[in-house]
């Protein structure tokens, strides 16, 4: 497992400690950004996207 791998497995662990809820399309987009594969601008542009589809969906 590499570092961000790692990283991501605690963060996920902290959040659910915390009683909430990640969901594999936002671990997806984090990713993505922290192997540089999208800009900060397209991170933040993808997450209010994902934002208002869980809005949505409710």
């Amino acid at each position: 497992m590499d570092n961000i791998e790692k990283a991501m497995k605690q963060a996920k662990v902290s959040i659910e400690a915390e009683g909430l809820k990640v969901f594999e399309k936002y671990d997806e987009i984090v990713e993505a950004r922290l192997l540089n594969k999208i800009s900060e601008e397209e991170y933040k542009q993808l997450v209010m996207e994902a934002i208002r589809s869980d809005k949505d969906e409710r």
